[in-house]
């Protein structure tokens, strides 16, 4: 459980938090999944997380990327 923790404050975590967050709103707004095709899911999932991969690109940004403590190998301490 502690790694997949770890694993939801990566980039990849939290791409994956707004691309499901993106696909289960869509599916609300249009009341179920009757009339949607699978491109039009992950059309609004890949939108939703450009600001991450914005995030990711900008050097500036320390939570992801090239600076960040991502960039270092996780150690976990073990008693």
């Amino acid at each position: 459980m502690k790694k997949f923790q770890v694993f939801l404050t990566t980039i990849y975590g939290s791409f994956l938090k707004v691309f499901l967050t993106a696909i289960f709103l869509f599916i609300i707004k249009n009341k179920g999944i009757e009339g949607l095709n699978i491109a039009q899911l992950i059309d609004s999932g890949l939108v939703a997380g450009l600001p991450v991969i914005i995030n990711f690109i900008n050097p500036q940004d320390k939570r992801y990327g090239v600076g960040s403590s991502d960039s270092q190998p996780i150690v976990e301490n073990k008693p």
